[in-house]
């Protein structure tokens, strides 16, 4: 979704519209856990680019 332009917020909005658990127990979404969740799966994975 990030390579195709979509924001980090309209990622966000898309979780919690279709209701996707969130990471301990956050109320919502947002664009820094989002960001968060990226960088995580990004270490991760050693071919992964960046942002």
């Amino acid at each position: 979704m990030l390579e195709k332009g979509t924001s980090l917020e309209e990622i966000a909005e898309g979780l919690n519209d279709r209701g996707i658990r969130k990471p301990h127990g956050q109320a919502a979404w947002s664009a820094t856990i989002v960001r968060k969740a990226v960088d995580s799966i990004r270490s991760e994975v050693p071919f992964a680019e960046p942002a």
